[in-house]
């Protein structure tokens, strides 16, 4: 086992500790002043499917009404959506406006998403993800 010397970060704690849900960002929070967020996914230099979905898996809140910061880059221009699934019924988001994005140039953007919601994205052609990070803030 190796130390690490200095104050841990919030993020590197949740590496160290591990996704314990609601109580480990709040505690996080609480004891450093911080405020910490919980990563939900990470993709780097994969390839996207035109009008499918991205993620394998949807990514749900861990709390009742939260927002998600996503961070996307993308090799090819087009519209960018969120799929946001509710009961069972799943809506399309454009993101951006509507507006493709620009092949090569980085995009932030922050949802709000609620416990009844699961969320994935898709891209309108297919691309390469260059980088796509979700944090639940």
């Amino acid at each position: 086992m190796t130390w690490e010397a200095g104050p841990i970060s919030p993020a590197r704690l949740i590496e160290i500790l591990g996704d314990l849900g609601v109580a480990l960002p709040a505690l996080i929070a609480s004891v450093t002043g911080q405020h910490a967020w919980v990563p939900k996914v990470r993709v780097f230099n994969l390839p996207c499917f035109g009008g499918f979905n991205m993620l394998p898996v949807e990514l749900a809140p861990t709390s009742d009404v939260t927002t998600f910061r996503i961070y996307a880059c993308f090799n090819t221009a087009g519209v960018v959506s969120v799929q946001r699934t509710d009961g069972g019924a799943t809506v399309a988001e454009n993101m951006n406006s509507g507006n493709a994005v620009v092949a090569n140039a980085a995009y932030m953007w922050d949802i709000l998403v609620t416990s009844l919601e699961t969320i994935n994205f898709q891209h309108s052609i297919g691309a390469t993800i260059l980088y796509l990070l979700v944090v639940e803030v």
